[in-house]
């Protein structure tokens, strides 16, 4: 009788390290759900507000990559253990802040500290894993970003709307602190960032951008920033937006609740929907999906449950789009596989900082919150055409190769 092999437990380190990410995933994205709040509190606008994610998503997008190749040779356990608890310590700031512009420079400092710890905690969780489990384990460990959407932030919005904005940041705190005392007490001394040769390579500077070089490579990877501005130009002040719509605090929370739920179930299906109809199809398919959705979501008025459900699809969509474009770009780029989904998480955090910044312009100049799902709409429209212009370039370079090889 044949016996069933059953796969080996995951390190309960990679738990923690989930730990973390739901820290970091929670603190990211709750503040779409504070800010008529905290700017209401700070007596700034909520343009001006919208910086909190602006200043954040920004700097962790220039510091990321450029962090990672710096701190390669770094032992793993002090850099993962001090950046995860400087993390704590820049929201523990952030609950504290004075003044906006303080609470600014809080921001900042906290995008610094997550920008070195998640490369350094990507590396972790897949050395506490054998060869055959590597995937699941990174796969474990980023769960803790969509348990965040799902979890977090409708807990952290409910917090900051109920107590106060600063109660947000002192729970994101609290679930940072715990992350960084169970990884500083769990981790072993020696245990290194890499092999020697990927030490090494730190100091290849340039190797880290290099795929961008790659014509294929950047062909793959424009959409991302453009698809990623639409999303942040309504998800940075999709709170202000529903609450002009008369919506109520615990309403907001409700909202992101669906959002975190849309957002699951996307995650869950999209990179098996990848794997069976192909990403193109299913990116494509995502993102006629969301601009219905959209100009569903703009006028759906006040209704509890029209809104809720607009915003459960525009988290699926998201989600659907997030594991298709990654295995995207590694069929695009297998030779530089790790270096362009690093890079493309940076391209996400960029179009945040982007999307929020160009909301925050055209609020300023009279369109109002409540209507911020038409320009999302609208650049998703944009979004789409720049897909399909990379995708048609792409087949056009693929079909032209063979021929040039040819002469």
């Amino acid at each position: 009788m044949a016996q069933t092999l059953k796969a080996p437990a995951l390190d309960r380190r990679v738990w923690l390290v989930a730990i973390a990410f739901f820290a970091i995933g929670t603190d990211f994205n709750v503040v779409s759900g504070i800010l008529p709040s905290l700017a209401q509190s700070l007596n700034v606008s909520v343009p001006a507000a919208g910086q909190v994610v602006t200043s954040y998503a920004f700097f962790y997008a220039i510091c990321a990559p450029v962090l990672a190749a710096l701190t390669a040779s770094v032992r793993r356990k002090p850099l993962i253990v001090w950046s995860l608890t400087g993390f704590a310590l820049a929201n523990a700031a952030s609950a504290l802040a004075p003044t906006f512009a303080f609470l600014i420079g809080t921001r900042i400092v906290a995008a610094f500290s997550a920008s070195i710890f998640a490369p350094a905690a990507y590396g972790l969780a897949a050395s506490l894993a054998t060869s055959s489990r590597k995937g699941a384990a990174l796969s474990a460990a980023l769960s803790g970003i969509t348990a965040s959407l799902v979890v977090g932030v409708p807990i952290g919005a409910y917090i900051g709307n109920r107590f106060g904005w600063q109660g947000s940041f002192w729970f994101v705190t609290a679930l940072a602190l715990i992350g960084a005392v169970g990884l500083a007490l769990r981790l072993q001394h020696d245990e290194q960032t890499g092999s020697p040769t990927a030490r090494s390579a730190a100091t290849a500077f340039s190797a880290r951008f290099a795929p961008l070089a790659d014509r294929t490579v950047l062909l793959g990877m424009v959409p991302s920033l453009v698809w990623y501005v639409a999303m942040f130009s309504l998800y940075t002040y999709l709170g202000a937006s529903l609450t002009e719509r008369g919506m109520t605090k615990e309403g907001l929370s409700a909202m992101y609740a669906a959002f975190g739920v849309g957002a699951l179930i996307g995650n869950h299906l999209g990179g098996s929907l990848s794997d069976r109809f192909g990403s193109q199809r299913v990116i494509a398919v995502a993102l006629v999906i969301q601009i219905a959705d959209l100009a569903w979501l703009g006028v759906t008025g006040s209704s509890l449950v029209a809104n809720a459900f607009a915003v459960a699809i525009f988290g699926m969509n998201l989600w659907f789009i997030f594991p298709s474009q990654q295995s995207r770009l590694l069929s695009l780029a297998p030779r530089h596989g790790p270096l362009v989904l690093a890079l493309n998480n940076s391209a996400m955090y960029l179009g945040g900082a982007i999307g929020s910044a160009a909301s925050a312009l055209l609020i300023r100049h009279g369109v109002a919150t409540a209507n911020l799902p038409w320009v999302s709409c609208a650049l998703f429209v944009v979004a789409l055409a720049v897909f399909s212009l990379c995708s048609w370039a792409l087949r056009r370079d693929a079909l032209a190769g063979p021929r040039i090889e040819s002469l």
